[in-house]
Parts: C-alpha cells; sequence; structure tokens
C-alpha cells in the first residue's frame, strides 16, 4: 500500500501493512523488491512499529511516518517524520518531528521540489476536539529547527469517539 516513485521513476517505495506492524520496502521498477527498508515486527506485540506516507524528496531522500515508542507507555502511537536516504546500507534515520501527545502524530509528509516538506500535525483542545494543521518546514533546515503551521486552526470538526 502508499507507493510512491523515486524522482527517476526507476524505483518505487512502499508499505506492507501486517497484523501489528507495518514495513517499508524498496521496490524496481517492475514490483520487484529490493531490499526492507525497515524490520518493524517483534514476537513481542509492545515492541512492534508502524511505518506508513512514505515518500521520496526530489533529491532522494525518503520522507515516511514512524511510530518511536514512548518507553513509558509503549501502547501510544504518535507517528513522528522521520528521513533517510534511499539506500538500504544506511542507517542514518532522522527524526524531523515530535509530534503533540496523544494525537496520532504528525502524517503524511509532502516533500516539495522547492526543498520544503508539508505535512499534517494534530492536536487536541481543552474540549477534546481534534484540529488538524497543515505545516511547512525547509528540508535543508536542521531537524531540531521549527516548523511553521500554514493553516490556523480556525475552523475545528469534533471526531466522534
Amino acid at each position: 500500500m502508499q507507493p510512491a516513485a523515486d524522482p527517476t521513476g526507476n524505483r518505487l517505495v512502499a508499505v506492507s501493512r501486517e497484523g501489528n506492524a507495518s514495513e517499508m520496502y524498496l521496490l524496481d521498477r517492475g514490483g520487484r523488491i529490493e531490499s526492507q527498508l525497515t524490520h518493524n515486527s517483534s514476537p513481542s506485540v509492545e515492541a512492534n512499529h508502524w511505518v506508513f506516507y512514505p515518500r521520496f524528496s526530489a533529491d532522494g531522500q525518503l520522507f515516511y511516518d514512524y511510530d518511536p515508542k514512548d518507553p513509558y507507555n509503549i501502547f501510544r502511537v504518535d507517528l513522528s517524520i522521520f528521513a533517510s536516504p534511499a539506500d538500504p546500507s544506511s542507517k542514518a534515520a532522522v527524526r524531523w518531528t515530535f509530534p503533540n501527545q496523544y494525537t496520532g502524530g504528525d502524517v503524511s509528509p509532502l516533500p516539495l521540489k522547492s526543498g520544503g516538506l508539508i505535512f499534517t500535525r494534530f492536536s487536541i483542545d481543552d474540549q477534546s476536539r481534534v484540529h488538524s494543521q497543515l505545516w511547512f518546514r525547509r528540508v535543508q533546515e536542521q531537524p531540531e529547527s521549527r516548523s511553521r503551521i500554514l493553516r490556523p486552526a480556525a475552523s475545528s470538526r469534533q471526531f466522534p469517539g
């Protein structure tokens, strides 16, 4: 699921969703697996991870959602945006966002040709209403730098329970 082509159109990245985890794979143009990019499945359900929404940037870097486990609450899943080279031998994943807790996280990274990254961030207000906002960050900035909101939560929608 969630396939995305690299900038050359020669490779794809896709997610395989399993019962309690998901994995990300690099595929050739014909859909054959070149390499497994993540290893999130564990015999212990508490140690499983999720990866979603992979997208290549113009320079071939791979952005995606990943759930770094909270050691104090292993069942909470708040996705963060990570980036890594598409080279499977590289283990240099870098965390780009730190989501609001208990919201589900920051999702759907969309790298722009201009070098920016747009993503969705969720928040919960004092009345337990969930708000979604579009955020922007320049890809060249350091991961610790702040993102900017593109659309404030002017109108909100309360989601059923």
